[in-house]
C-alpha cells in the first residue's frame, strides 16, 4: 500500500516480531504502541483476552478514542441476583484515548483486527 505521494506505508504482515514483543498482560486497558512516520501514524493496540470484537474507533482531529461497545445480549444476560447492574456492565467497557502531535485524517488508511490485536494506519493532514 502506498500513499498519494508515493511513500511506502507500514506493512502489518511484517509486524509479527513487533506483536510478539507486546506483553500478554491481561489488564483492564489495552496495551497501546504508537509510532510516527513522515506522513502517517501506526497504532498497535492489544486488548485483554475477554475483548475480542466490538472495538469502535472515533477520530477527532489530533486524537482517536478506542472503545468497546456493549452488545444487546450483554444487556439481557443474567447473574444469580437478576439483571446485571449498570456498574457491572460499565466494568466491561474499555475506553482508551490516544493523542497525536499533528492532525490526522478522519478516514483510516488501513485497519486490521485479529486475535485481540488492532492495527491502524492513520494519514497525517
Amino acid at each position: 500500500m502506498t500513499s498519494s505521494n508515493g511513500s511506502e506505508f507500514w506493512d502489518w504482515r511484517a509486524a509479527m516480531p513487533e506483536l510478539a514483543s507486546i506483553s500478554n498482560n491481561l489488564s483492564a486497558q489495552p496495551n497501546v504502541k504508537t509510532e510516527e512516520f513522515v506522513d502517517h501514524y501506526k497504532v498497535i493496540a492489544k486488548f485483554p483476552g475477554s475483548v475480542r470484537d466490538n472495538i469502535r474507533i472515533q477520530i477527532h482531529e489530533k486524537a482517536i478514542l478506542l472503545s468497546t461497545t456493549i452488545t444487546p445480549n450483554m444487556l439481557h444476560s443474567r447473574t444469580k441476583s437478576g439483571l446485571k447492574t449498570d456498574a457491572k456492565l460499565a466494568k466491561r467497557a474499555i475506553e482508551h484515548k490516544i493523542e497525536f502531535s499533528t492532525r490526522v485524517s478522519s478516514k483510516l488508511v488501513h485497519r486490521h483486527f485479529q486475535n485481540g490485536v488492532l492495527i491502524l494506519i492513520l494519514a497525517k493532514r
